[in-house]
């Protein structure tokens, strides 16, 4: 008879399988536009994690990193979540004979596993620690290794978006920063304390009652949304990695992007954002029959699709502009770049890449001429 642990790992493999199958054209293209750039995508996180156990980094900017860092390590274990918990086979598993012991530890593994380097690393630095002394002095390093252990198990156990962890926490740490009031071991002591406290909280549920009646389009694309998060949760981490990639090679250089590669990294966003829309017309492909039932005109289905990429365009465009120190343009830019790709989708699915990228050439010939 097969062990729990190992049907387990055959349900884990086999759910992420079928969800890197469901990505294939987004990774496709990501092989193809960014094939030179990939291993230093890859990189990037382990290259925050030197930062990170620098003691001499300013408190800024260990909260900025850890920031992206916790956010990253977060949002790829919570596209595994459903494999990791095996949540399509909770009536078959709850049939198999197995202890609690051996139920905790299964999740546990599979947690190490969908987190990967990013859960991995940290705790295998702390191997390094060759005594007390050394122990002592990484006391700000060792606390953001459980607090990255917190924030993967955070991912698994909770259904809710974690947003005390990941949005209020580091904002106000970052609005006392101006107080003096922490170094880099009471800072992230703290944070450890915080984010273990909001998982003990019973934060109110952001589901609705069962018995809700689906009135409005917005309604059934919200609930689509939720349940199948993975391939927006996924163009998410890949804009995330490429702006902390952006935020190192400034730090590395003391120096702002250059308007080219500000446009550069316009483009590559939107592209990202925009093939959203890929999952908005397979949506109307396969209830399209249903929608026909709602009162709402089409065109207006279709603007309900494009506002979760654009406010999420809106989003990084402030964060290039504040944390990157990119020019106040981007803000008109990326949105609209972002619509464009959307519209490309629309209408050339496949091809959808050309428009933009042949607007933006045109944008940079443009700077180049002024720049002559």
């Amino acid at each position: 008879m097969i062990s729990y642990l190992n049907l387990r790992w055959r349900i884990y493999s086999d759910e992420l399988q079928q969800l890197l199958a469901s990505l294939q054209q987004l990774m496709t293209f990501l092989l193809l536009m960014l094939y030179l750039a990939l291993p230093i995508l890859i990189l990037t996180p382990l290259l925050c994690l030197s930062i990170i156990a620098d003691i001499n980094t300013s408190l800024v900017e260990r909260v900025i990193y850890q920031w992206f860092y916790l956010a990253l390590l977060y949002l790829l274990v919570r596209i595994q979540r459903k494999a990791v918990i095996a949540s399509r086979y909770q009536h078959y598993l709850a049939s198999v004979p197995q202890s609690t012991f051996s139920s905790k530890l299964a999740s546990i593994l599979l947690t190490c596993m969908a987190g990967n380097l990013l859960l991995l690393a940290p705790l295998a630095l702390l191997a390094y620690l060759p005594n007390w002394q050394a122990v002592l002095a990484n006391v700000h390093f060792i606390s953001f290794a459980l607090a990255a252990i917190a924030i993967a198990w955070l991912a698994v156990t909770k259904t809710g978006f974690a947003w005390f962890s990941l949005v209020t926490l580091p904002v106000a740490l970052l609005l006392m920063m101006p107080l003096n009031i922490f170094s880099a071991a009471t800072m992230n002591l703290t944070m450890l304390a915080a984010i273990f406290f909001s998982d003990l909280v019973p934060w109110p549920s952001s589901h609705g009652s069962n018995t809700a009646s689906l009135t409005s389009y917005w309604q059934l694309r919200f609930i689509a949304l939720r349940s199948k998060p993975s391939s927006g949760i996924f163009r998410l981490v890949t804009c995330v990695l490429i702006l902390v990639l952006i935020v190192y090679v400034q730090y590395q250089v003391e120096q702002t992007a250059a308007d080219f590669v500000q446009v550069f990294v316009c483009w590559l966003v939107s592209i990202i954002l925009g093939s959203q829309q890929f999952d908005n017309e397979k949506f109307h492909h396969s209830y399209h029959y249903y929608l026909a039932n709602f009162s709402s005109d089409r065109k207006v289905r279709y603007l309900f699709d494009v506002l979760p990429a654009l406010f999420i365009s809106i989003l990084l465009a402030l964060v290039m502009i504040y944390l990157l120190g990119f020019s106040h343009f981007v803000l008109v830019l990326l949105p609209l770049a972002c619509l464009l790709t959307q519209f490309s989708v629309h209408k050339f699915m496949r091809n959808f890449f050309i428009l933009p990228s042949l607007v933006f050439a045109t944008l940079l010939a443009f700077m180049l001429y002024l720049g002559s």
